[in-house]
């Protein structure tokens, strides 16, 4: 009996000698493996910037995050969802016909705004284009919604309700993204990346002393590498601070220093019309038009849009759009 056990014990040690030995083997071949093909690498970095439609930032930059604040409805989450518009649209429509990811924190993504963007869009391409005056009422209807449909098939949703979901979205996000570049029969054009808001959860884990701060900074960073990695264009809204207006030598970032890191900044004011005169504007085109919507332009509030490049010190400022006083409905300037 005692050799019978002695002999399985040296039977189980040899089985586990040669499980770890063929482990350590399998880790190294995947270390000394190639990281990407020639190919994957081209896919990764050929994106084509998306058209914003603003003479201060014609397109965004690829592998950068840009961050959007400003106040309460002064229109950060309507400005990323025109750029969602112009990422997810057909090429002919003046869209990248490319893939879009939406992280939504704040609960505040509306898919019939989105829609309405899209069929206003569309409607100025039908206007403009004199082989569609051939087509029936019914026809031009199944034709938007064709587009539609279309368009909203490369949007990507994401809802996280805290800092756990959002961080297991992110690696979820990058696994994802890696596995689309390997995949030739169903490769996706992954262009934009936007998060509404990246500072939704963050009052919440500061009062959890070190540990929250620290998971803050872990996300701002996995955030960084996966923006980088891919060449995505990334927008970010974040909500202001009462004194946080204006970025100089005293400013401080309240995400903290790693947030630093992200030099391309758009704020979006609020001002009056006797204020609004100074700026270069567009003529505004009401988007979603309402019994409610004024007519005299007194009657709105004017959005100021402000692009700062850190970095290079530089500043643009133009009139992005309009807020009507009486019903809050937001208009951009295309």
């Amino acid at each position: 009996k005692s050799l019978t056990l002695h002999f399985s014990l040296k039977m189980d040690n040899i089985v586990t000698f040669e499980n770890d030995n063929n482990r350590i083997k399998e880790d190294l071949l995947e270390f000394l493996s190639i990281d990407e093909s020639a190919d994957e690498l081209f896919k990764r970095m050929d994106v084509l910037p998306i058209y914003t439609g603003i003479t201060t930032l014609p397109s965004l930059p690829n592998g950068e995050i840009v961050e959007i604040s400003g106040a309460s409805c002064s229109g950060k989450t309507e400005f990323v969802l025109k750029m969602t518009m112009h990422s997810i649209l057909p090429k002919e429509f003046g869209g990248n016909n490319s893939h879009a990811i939406f992280i939504d924190n704040d609960y505040h993504f509306d898919i019939y705004r989105l829609v309405n963007l899209l069929h206003n869009h569309i409607g100025e391409y039908i206007e403009n284009n004199e082989e569609f005056n051939q087509l029936s009422n019914e026809e031009t209807d199944e034709f938007y919604q064709e587009v539609i449909k279309d368009s909203l098939s490369r949007l990507h949703l994401f809802h996280c309700k805290d800092m756990f979901q959002f961080i297991v979205t992110l690696s979820t996000i990058k696994k994802m993204l890696k596995e689309n570049l390997k995949n030739e029969s169903t490769f996706l054009g992954y262009r934009l990346l936007i998060i509404d808001s990246i500072s939704a959860f963050y009052w919440i884990n500061r009062h959890k002393d070190d540990y929250g701060s620290r998971i803050n900074k872990q996300l701002i960073i996995k955030l960084l590498n996966i923006v980088k990695e891919f060449n995505l264009n990334c927008l970010c809204t974040k909500s202001l601070l009462k004194n946080d207006m204006e970025y100089n030598d005293s400013y401080r970032e309240y995400l903290g220093k790693t947030w630093r890191k992200v030099n391309h900044k758009i704020k979006l004011h609020i001002i009056n019309k006797s204020e609004a005169q100074k700026y270069p504007i567009y003529q505004p085109y009401i988007s979603s038009p309402s019994s409610s919507s004024p007519t005299d332009p007194n009657d709105y509030k004017y959005v100021i849009f402000e692009y700062k490049h850190l970095k290079n010190h530089s500043k643009k400022i133009s009139l992005y759009g309009l807020i009507d006083s009486n019903s809050g409905i937001g208009t951009v300037f295309d």
